[in-house]
């Protein structure tokens, strides 16, 4: 009922599975654990970071796993929880439904808001003036996991979005698995679709980043080649510069040499 429609809800689930159908908008965010979520006949596990874009009158089921608890923002039509500007700013977003990604910014800055909120839950001006917040920052930061140019077209991964999950976690090992989540598939879908997208392979693409990251360091940077290696997330120097020299044609040094030296 609209009385009862607060413009956040902080709100936990059960396992229940819960079916929906609401004549306003709603963005849902994961905050901790994981909801099950299906909308426009698409099922995808949300967590932490990861959020819906819920359309008015889109039916959805949802239901949570294990502790869980996501923040909630409803925009009804008429619009009389957020300024004018923010709701105006904020609906070319909800054009359609969909799962979308946050960066790490965005996420702790939603953390802090979420806090205030916690701490005063019946402060309906806070609530409203963090809402305000919570929406400018999805203009901001918002990351479709799909691009697609059209209806039909097969819907392409978000690389933006990826890149920057890979370039965040580049010191250490990066699982198929752990791409797979970013995008709410499971590993060897995640697979097949990668592939087909980008023509290369999870692991091969991630190698060619370290690498790529490995060149910018040797470019501007006097950081020893060791620890390139571990900051490039390479097991070892002599792996490091295997792998840099097959797919450059210089050994990490060699490359340093030539590069600092032509600037």
């Amino acid at each position: 009922m609209a009385f009862s429609l607060q413009p956040v809800e902080l709100q936990t689930l059960t396992k229940q599975a819960m079916l929906h159908c609401h004549d306003h908008h709603q963005i849902v965010i994961g905050l901790e654990g994981y909801i099950d979520f299906v909308i426009d006949g698409i099922s995808n596990r949300v967590s932490r970071g990861q959020g819906v874009m819920v359309t008015s009158g889109k039916g959805h089921t949802f239901r949570g796993t294990g502790k869980n608890q996501i923040l909630v923002l409803n925009l009804p039509a008429h619009n009389y929880f957020f300024s004018m500007e923010v709701h105006q700013r904020i609906l070319p977003l909800l054009s359609k439904p969909g799962y979308f990604q946050l960066d790490q910014s965005a996420q702790q800055l939603i953390l802090n808001l979420v806090k205030e909120i916690s701490q005063y839950p019946g402060d309906k001006l806070l609530k409203r003036s963090c809402g305000d917040i919570l929406l400018c920052l999805l203009e901001k930061h918002f990351l479709p996991v799909y691009q697609s140019n059209s209806s039909t077209a097969p819907r392409n991964f978000n690389l933006e979005l990826l890149d920057q999950y890979i370039i965040s976690r580049l010191d250490g090992p990066i699982s198929v698995a752990q791409l797979a989540s970013r995008v709410f598939l499971g590993e060897s879908q995640f697979y097949a679709r990668f592939k087909r997208q980008t023509g290369q392979t999870p692991s091969r693409y991630v190698t060619q980043l370290r690498v790529k990251q490995a060149q910018k360091l040797l470019e501007h940077t006097q950081m020893s080649i060791e620890g390139i290696t571990q900051s490039c997330g390479f097991s070892s120097q002599s792996s490091f510069s295997h792998v840099f020299r097959r797919l450059t044609g210089f050994s990490p040094a060699r490359y340093r040499n030539t590069h600092t030296s032509s600037q």
